[in-house]
């Protein structure tokens, strides 16, 4: 990355040279017309490709193209307004390599500040940053359109030359800096393509596996602005449809209602949290359970977990999270043991998922402070809390079509980044056999069934090898064999030292397989400690709000949900 970075610099050095004046070749002697074209039609072609990739690939979208944040509205506007404001003959006496250098670099200012201010603040809301394009694009073509009616025939007509694509008129001493620009954009795109590949799998898989997502979304569309800005201004506005023009009536760089629909849904933000209510902890209630007694039975097959202590364990202070008006998380205080399973249980609403996300640093801490294992969650790099804790999210879902043995190779990324070796393949079979995936290692994720692709997603999880697993609902799509294997195999890493705190709607799963329950309402803690402490009639009642009986099975709590009443 280093040399990839001192070779763009130096690129960019020359071009900036090449713009004095005096110091530009004549290129229009070197280059016969026909070369020029074809020169100009390769590195706009090769802009436009390395553009829509990168673009795609932060959107996670197969359709859409940078032309859809407005780049051409722009540059169509910056051409009418010099011509209104300068006229023909001031135009026409602007110098071809300021003009275009000028051009690249409002186009590429333009588009930073885009992305820069949607994106720049951890909020990486894509859909909004493209809905916010699309708005900015139509309403330039718009003032552009008006300036050209009222303009003077004459200058209308040089702006409809200089605004329709075209490369008979590609100027030849432009091609060495659009050239420069080009090749050092997409050469740092080529050096960045391992962490695209991890990039490709969505935000919160990209951080859990130790990538600075957000920077790295930020440059990558840097990258985009250079390439566009280059293609747009080389080739007056020449550049590949995107799927606005695709809408029927919809003109050319526009989009279509349906789409401009389909995104502002996209980009709504959804979410619930119920009403504030009065909380009552119950962190030191005696080990007497009103139904089994005084202690667990353990079952076969399930040791006891390693001394609390022998491990670093997880500590909340004073979390306070909110989103918008509705707080999410109140002063949350915690420590969550080492060396356990713990399971947060609670009501829809209550901030499981939320306090999960904050700690595996998914989302930006509002106020409050998160160690794991000793580190700073917010200050520590997140490569290395990727070798500390893996996640995974609720709902994953990869848009790339990976086979599983693909998928769950990912899982290793922040151990050798991007060279695996033989030690990484051992520990992504063991993986696999782990998590009964053997039989379809080498089929494809959307071939397969809802569950199928979870237990490949804990696959990569599993094959992260990290002392601590962040699990969200991690037995949602799993039939009752499957679920069973799974807590199974989380007693075996918990036996091995490992760390599982994890999220679980079915209290009879936290009851039967936890070593420590947290129970949540309403973005604080009803209550902590053992199974025996928490799961009872009467914190469940308050939990849920709904008549609840407690019995003993086995030596464990067993919760019998009341159907009348």
């Amino acid at each position: 990355m280093a040399r990839l970075t001192l070779l763009m610099l130096a690129l960019l050095a020359a071009s900036a040279l090449y713009l004095l004046p005096g110091l530009g070749p004549k290129w229009e002697f070197v280059l016969m017309l026909r070369s020029t074209r074809l020169a100009g039609l390769i590195l706009v072609g090769m802009a436009i490709a390395v553009a829509t990739v990168l673009f795609q690939t932060v959107a996670r979208n197969r359709i859409l193209t940078p032309q859809i944040m407005g780049l051409d509205a722009l540059f169509l506007f910056l051409q009418t307004a010099l011509v209104a404001g300068l006229g023909p003959v001031g135009f026409a006496a602007l110098p071809g390599t300021a003009r275009f250098g000028a051009e690249v670099a409002v186009l590429i200012g333009a588009a930073l500040l885009l992305f820069g201010t949607l994106l720049g603040r951890g909020a990486q809301d894509v859909p909004r940053m493209i809905l916010t394009g699309v708005i900015l694009g139509i309403l330039l073509r718009a003032l552009a359109g008006f300036l050209a009616r009222v303009m003077d025939p004459n200058a209308f007509v040089i702006v409809q030359a200089e605004t329709v694509a075209s490369f008979s008129r590609v100027d030849a001493g432009l091609l060495p800096f659009a050239g420069l620009l080009t090749v050092a954009a997409a050469g740092t795109a080529l050096g960045l393509a391992p962490r695209l590949d991890v990039l490709a799998l969505g935000r919160p898989t990209a951080i859990s596996l130790g990538l600075r997502h957000d920077r790295l979304v930020l440059g990558v569309l840097a990258l985009v602005a250079v390439l566009v800005a280059v293609a747009t201004a080389l080739g007056r506005a020449a550049g590949l449809p995107g799927p606005a023009d695709l809408s029927p009536g919809a003109p050319p760089g526009r989009i279509g209602p349906a789409q401009a629909g389909a995104a502002d849904r996209d980009a709504a933000h959804r979410g619930d949290a119920g009403d504030r209510a009065d909380l009552v902890r119950a962190r030191a209630r005696p080990a007497i359970h009103p139904a089994c007694g005084r202690g667990i039975r353990r079952r076969a097959g399930l040791s006891v977990p390693p001394a609390a202590g022998t491990h670093p364990m997880i500590e909340i202070r004073n979390l306070h999270h909110r989103i918008g008006r509705t707080t999410i998380l109140d002063d949350v205080t915690l420590r969550i043991p080492a060396g356990r399973i713990t399971a947060l249980i609670g009501p829809n609403g209550a901030g499981k998922s939320t306090l999960l996300s904050l700690i595996a640093r998914l989302e930006r801490m509002q106020q409050g402070r998160i160690t794991v294992a000793g580190l700073d969650v917010e200050r520590t790099p997140t490569d290395m809390l990727a070798r500390v804790m893996a996640i995974l999210p609720q709902n994953a879902i990869v848009h790339s079509r990976l086979r599983v043995r693909e998928l769950v190779a990912f899982g290793r990324w922040p151990h050798h980044q991007g060279r695996p070796k033989a030690e990484d393949r051992a520990q992504v079979e063991a993986a696999i056999a782990r998590m009964g995936l053997g039989d379809l290692a080498d089929r494809f994720l959307d071939e397969l069934s809802g569950g199928q692709r979870q237990r490949a997603h804990l696959a990569m999880a599993f094959a992260q090898g990290t002392d601590w697993l962040l699990l969200d609902e991690p037995l949602a799509a799993l039939d009752l064999a499957h679920a069973r294997r799974l807590m199974q195999e989380l007693v075996v890493l918990r036996n091995e030292g490992k760390s599982v705190l994890l999220v679980l709607h079915e209290v009879n799963h936290a009851a039967a397989w936890a070593d420590h329950v947290v129970a949540m309402k309403a973005g604080g803690i009803v209550a902590e400690g053992s199974p025996l402490q928490v799961i009872r009639t009467a914190v469940l009642n308050q939990l849920y709000d709904m008549p609840l009986r407690v019995e003993c099975f086995d030596g464990r709590p067993l919760v019998l949900h009341h159907l009348s009443g």
